[in-house]
């Protein structure tokens, strides 16, 4: 049984979740995220409390948009010169950094007030699946994904391919023409 001290202790410790962007859509994704970092999640939580925890989100350069939403979602990147203001296709900004689609995302589910840059801090994206060791040590649970990825072809067994119905069923004596 833990004492008062270590439950207060463990309420309000940050952990270390982890969650894979892998085919999951980026708006949704962000505020599942953003859940997390603030804090949402637990029972103690209020608005002016910092209870969030860290989550380290992998294969960002695989995350997806509904429909045409890679053409038509537009990031504004500023260069820091006069007049270099670039509105930019998701696509492309995907492409120039495959980290920062996701980055945006979240920073624009984040509510707008001073916590807002200290929550980004417990941020960690990376691109592909590969984890610096000493975030990897921290990792404590799993982030739920927001939909669960569908399979590939190859993944599915006999078993189950021989399940599924049946569209077309030809005659015995069928032979295909070449």
């Amino acid at each position: 049984m833990a004492s008062k001290v270590q439950q207060h202790w463990l309420t309000f410790s940050r952990m270390w979740l982890l969650c894979d962007a892998r085919w999951q859509p980026a708006p949704e994704l962000a505020k599942r995220i953003c859940k997390y970092l603030e804090g949402r999640h637990k029972p103690v939580y209020h608005p002016r409390s910092d209870c969030g925890d860290h989550v380290v989100v992998i294969n960002t350069r695989e995350v997806a948009f509904d429909k045409n939403q890679w053409e038509k979602k537009l990031y504004v990147v500023n260069t820091g010169y006069k007049d270099t203001m670039i509105a930019m296709a998701a696509k492309d900004y995907h492409r120039m950094d495959p980290i920062k689609v996701v980055e945006r995302e979240v920073y624009s589910e984040l509510p707008k007030n001073s916590q807002r840059k200290n929550l980004m801090t417990r941020l960690h994206l990376f691109p592909d699946e590969n984890i610096p060791e000493n975030i990897r040590e921290n990792l404590v649970d799993i982030i739920p994904p927001v939909m669960e990825p569908p399979k590939r072809l190859n993944e599915f067994t006999e078993e189950e391919k021989a399940g599924w119905p049946k569209l077309f069923i030809p005659p015995a004596d069928y032979k295909p023409s070449d």
